[in-house]
């Protein structure tokens, strides 16, 4: 039989395709949802991207663009000349720190993250399966590890499960985030600071606390003001709890709310603290759960409907509350000095963490190793990211919430 040999030069032009996408070495990451674009733009820039894409790249994400999705999967690079995939599901920085340090390593399923499955995925904004289950190797993290309960400790999960000490891919330059308050659009002039003491009143209160205390009017002293915020998966609520002064070791104690909604507004927060549940298998109580991200707690803050009932504040990382202001949101000071850079770098403004890129050294592959290094590296000098580069700071800090003292010889 004679076969024809456009026929057989197809044939094997798919089944190189086939081969060279089988050839691709995965790298799985987990990390912060607060820091996303940071880091959805980091990993482009380090497959060599520059942020603007590439015709070598394949981008998949959830969501409406690349730079704020939640799961991203990217295609088509290499490190030192191997083919990879680069997955990213931002669930959290402390669930990621989690999974990657659990000991022994991948073995408790609770623990796997869901990524993006490319095989039944489409690109650029397509259709997305979340079905690829994964213990990531790498947890990008708005939090030091030893801020978390999961640095070579046994916790009480259920059943109690160790963790590993995590190697740092960037001990020496991180780059910085900061974080802001907001408090909900339509909310009052008079609602404009938030000071140590208030906030760690404001989050471990049963039924939120009086406007007044904010106002310092009689008249608002029939008003409340709720406190909302991230779970316990977040490394943004232990951000917080290091910041106000509660403390990691208190996260248990803290509040929170979750306003209902009818119609699209808000119709109930009174009766409405956050729900219990377990993450992780951590279990934590009624009113000591939260938003699973950001984004989603943004979407209170937008809202002028709670106006009847009350106020709300919540706290959110810089790009984020950035995009809740624009929508209307209220930005509030921080012991009465507001947000900027340049008030990070120069010492005026305390509320902000650096940016880690951790490692199971124990568990984790060359060509993974070599791109956690490779990304750290471009973290600590990319002005591309939206990150606050280390080198702009005058100012450092030993842990998440310490004191924020001059990184230079005072003459």
């Amino acid at each position: 039989m004679k076969i024809d040999k456009f026929l057989l030069g197809t044939a094997a032009a798919v089944l190189a395709l086939v081969h060279a996408a089988s050839a691709q070495t995965p790298i799985y990451i987990s990390g912060a949802p607060a820091t996303r674009a940071i880091w959805n733009q980091a990993i482009l820039d380090t497959l060599g991207a520059n942020g603007t894409g590439s015709p070598t790249l394949t981008e998949y994400y959830t969501g409406s663009n690349f730079n704020t999705s939640n799961q991203v999967a990217v295609t088509g690079g290499n490190i030192g000349g191997t083919p990879v995939t680069i997955y990213g599901s931002w669930d959290g920085s402390t669930s990621g720190n989690q999974s990657v340090a659990n000991n022994p390593a991948n073995t408790v399923t609770a623990f796997e993250v869901e990524f993006i499955n490319t095989s039944t995925s489409t690109p650029n904004g397509g259709t997305t399966n979340l079905t690829n289950l994964q213990f990531p190797t790498i947890n990008l993290s708005d939090t030091k590890q030893n801020t978390l309960p999961f640095n070579s400790t046994t916790t009480l999960t259920s059943p109690p499960t160790s963790y590993v000490a995590l190697t740092e891919a960037t001990p020496t330059s991180p780059a910085v985030t900061g974080f802001q308050f907001v408090a909900n659009a339509g909310s009052p002039s008079t609602l404009s600071n938030v000071t140590t003491n208030l906030a760690r009143q404001l989050y471990t209160s049963d039924y939120g606390i009086p406007l007044s205390f904010f106002s310092a009017l009689t008249s608002d002293t029939g008003t409340i003001v709720y406190p909302i915020g991230r779970d316990i998966g977040s490394g943004a609520r232990y951000i917080f709890d290091a910041e106000s002064g509660i403390g990691a070791a208190n996260n248990a104690s803290v509040v929170q709310f979750t306003p209902a909604t009818s119609s699209g507004t808000i119709s109930d927060i009174v009766d409405n603290p956050s729900p219990a549940g377990t993450i992780n298998e951590i279990p934590f109580n009624e009113g000591n759960g939260g938003y699973s991200s950001t984004s989603a707690e943004e979407v209170p803050l937008e809202d002028t409907s709670i106006a009847s009932i009350g106020y709300i504040i919540g706290y959110l990382t810089d790009s984020d509350a950035a995009q809740a202001i624009a929508k209307g949101a209220r930005a509030l000071t921080w012991n009465g000095v507001a947000y900027s850079v340049a008030g990070i770098q120069q010492g005026q403004y305390t509320y902000w963490s650096f940016l880690h890129v951790y490692y199971n050294s124990a568990n984790i592959s060359s060509i993974a190793q070599t791109f956690a290094n490779d990304l750290s590296s471009d973290l600590s000098t990319d002005t591309g990211t939206g990150a606050i580069l280390s080198s702009t700071l005058k100012v450092s800090r030993q842990n998440d919430g310490a004191l924020v003292t001059p990184n230079y010889t005072i003459p």
